[in-house]
C-alpha cells in the first residue's frame, strides 16, 4: 500500500505524480486555487493613487502603463472573476483623504509622505524602486545643500542664518525637509535663521535662482544639478550673460560619505540617505491581491515600456521606511491628535500656513501677520512662488499658553 503522497526520486531529488490525488485538488480548492486561477469573492476592481508632484499629464505619462495596463494585463487574469486596476492622481491633500476613506487601495507617494501613512494608516509597503540616476542604478536618495562658487559667506550649514534660501516645497524630500533636518541637528531652524525662505515648487528653478543671484542657499535633491549639466541646462547670470549648467559653477556644503547597496553614494550629499518611492497596499487589501501585485513588479524588466516610460529600472523588495518616521517627528510633522489623548497623526497642511512648524520656545505668527512678513522686512517674492519670512515669533516667559495645539497662536497669561 502505497502513502497517499507518492514520490518518484529523480536524479536525486524528490518530486511528486505528475498526476496528485483527490485529496490534493481538494486542498487547493479550498485555499481558493483551482486550475491556476485564485477564486475571490472580493472587489474586483482597485485603485492605485499616485502623486502627481509634476502635474497629473506627467504622472498619466510615467506611471500610468504599469499602475493601469501592466497590472490589468498581468494581475487581472490570475483571478476569477478578473481584476481590473486603474490610476488616479493626488496631490498632498487628497493622499490623506483618499487613503482615509479607502477611495483607493493602493498608493505610490514620496518616501516622507509614505512613511506618515504607514505610520498613521498601517499600510504596507509592497516594493521599492530602483532608478537609475545619471548612469547609476540607485535605490536611495538625499538632498545638498549648495551655493554658488563664488559665495564666500557661506562654508558650512550654520552659514546659512541671515541668508536667503531657497527649495522646491516645504513637504518635499530631496528640496526641503532632507535639509530642513539637517539645520535642526545644527541647532538652527528652517523657519527662523534664514532671512527668507523660498519654496519654488520646481528644483530647477532653485539651481537658476542661485545662480542668478536671486538666491544665496538652494536646497535640492542628490543629482540634480548633475542631471541639468548633463542636459546642458542653460543659466542666465546677474549681467543677463547665459551659460550651460556646470557643476563647477556651485560649490556644495558640508558634503559627507553615505553607504548604499554596500558601496559608497556615488553622488555629493549633504543629508541622510531615504528610500526611493514605493508602492504600498492599504490595510483592506487582501493578501493574495497584495501578493499577486507584488510578484508582478518585481517581474518588470528593465527594457520594458513600463520601466522605460516610469523612468526606472526595476523593483525590489521593499526597503525600510522607519527612518523617514523618524525625521517627520523630529521636524514635528507627526503631531499629537486634536482633542486630546497619546494618539499621534500627520500634520495636513492644505496650505504652507498649515505646514509651519516652529522652534521650541517660539509661536506662529497669525496668518495675516506671516502673508505680510516679507513686505514689512522689504524682501521680495519672486513672482509664482511662495515665501517665508520669520514666520514664528520668540514668546516672553509669560506668554507660553497655546490655544488648540502647539502649532498655533498662543494668548498671553495674564497676572
Amino acid at each position: 500500500t502505497l502513502h497517499p503522497v507518492q514520490f518518484l526520486a529523480v536524479g536525486g531529488e524528490s518530486m511528486m505524480r505528475s498526476h496528485p490525488p483527490p485529496w490534493f485538488l481538494l486542498v487547493g480548492a479550498v485555499c481558493g486555487l483551482v486550475g491556476g486561477v485564485i477564486q475571490h469573492t472580493g472587489k474586483t476592481d482597485y485603485r492605485i493613487g499616485g502623486l502627481a508632484i509634476n502635474g497629473k499629464e506627467a504622472l498619466e505619462r510615467q506611471m500610468g502603463r504599469t499602475f493601469r495596463d501592466y497590472m490589468t494585463r498581468e494581475v487581472g487574469p490570475l483571478f476569477n472573476p478578473p481584476l481590473t486596476f486603474d490610476m488616479i492622481s493626488l496631490d498632498f491633500v487628497t493622499t490623506y483623504s483618499l487613503v482615509e476613506s479607502a477611495e483607493i487601495d493602493f498608493v505610490y507617494t514620496n518616501p516622507s509622505i509614505y512613511s506618515c501613512i504607514e505610520w498613521q494608516y498601517g499600510s504596507s509597503s509592497l516594493a521599492t524602486l530602483r532608478r537609475k540616476r545619471q548612469g547609476q542604478e540607485l535605490n536611495s536618495f538625499g538632498g545638498i545643500i549648495f551655493v554658488r562658487a563664488d559665495n564666500t559667506e557661506v562654508r558650512s550649514i550654520s552659514d546659512i542664518k541671515d541668508k536667503i534660501v531657497a527649495a522646491a516645497s516645504i513637504s518635499g524630500l530631496g528640496s526641503g525637509q532632507a535639509q530642513w533636518l539637517m539645520m535642526q541637528q545644527k541647532s538652527m531652524s528652517l523657519m527662523q535663521d534664514p532671512k527668507q525662505v523660498v519654496f519654488t515648487s520646481n528644483q530647477g528653478e532653485v539651481v537658476k535662482g542661485v545662480y542668478s543671484g536671486t538666491f544665496d542657499v538652494g536646497f535640492v535633491r542628490t543629482d540634480q544639478i548633475e542631471g541639468m549639466e548633463s542636459r546642458a541646462t542653460p543659466l542666465k547670470g546677474e549681467d543677463g550673460t547665459t551659460v550651460p549648467c556646470k557643476k563647477s559653477l556651485f560649490r556644495y556644503v558640508d558634503v559627507v560619505e553615505r553607504i548604499v547597496d554596500g558601496s559608497p553614494f556615488p553622488f555629493d550629499i549633504t543629508t541622510v540617505l531615504y528610500p526611493e518611492w514605493n508602492l504600498a497596499a492599504l490595510p483592506h487589501v487582501g493578501y493574495h491581491v497584495s501578493r499577486e501585485v507584488q510578484k508582478a513588479l518585481m517581474k518588470i524588466e528593465s527594457w520594458s515600456d513600463e520601466a522605460t516610460n516610469g523612468s526606472y529600472i526595476a523593483w525590489q523588495p521593499s526597503l525600510s521606511y522607519l527612518p523617514l518616521i523618524d525625521m517627520n517627528q523630529r521636524l514635528g510633522t507627526i503631531v499629537p491628535q486634536e482633542g486630546g489623548g497619546a494618539k499621534t497623526v500627520c500634520q495636513r497642511a492644505a496650505t504652507l500656513y498649515d505646514a509651519i512648524v516652529c522652534p521650541p520656545g517660539h509661536f506662529k505668527m497669525t496668518e495675516e501677520e506671516v502673508n505680510e512678513g516679507c513686505v514689512s522686512q522689504n524682501l521680495t517674492c519672486p513672482e509664482g512662488d511662495r515665501c517665508l519670512c520669520r514666520p514664528c515669533r520668540r514668546a516672553d516667559e509669560v506668554e507660553i499658553i497655546p490655544e488648540g495645539g502647539g502649532g498655533g497662536t498662543c494668548s498671553k497669561k495674564q497676572g
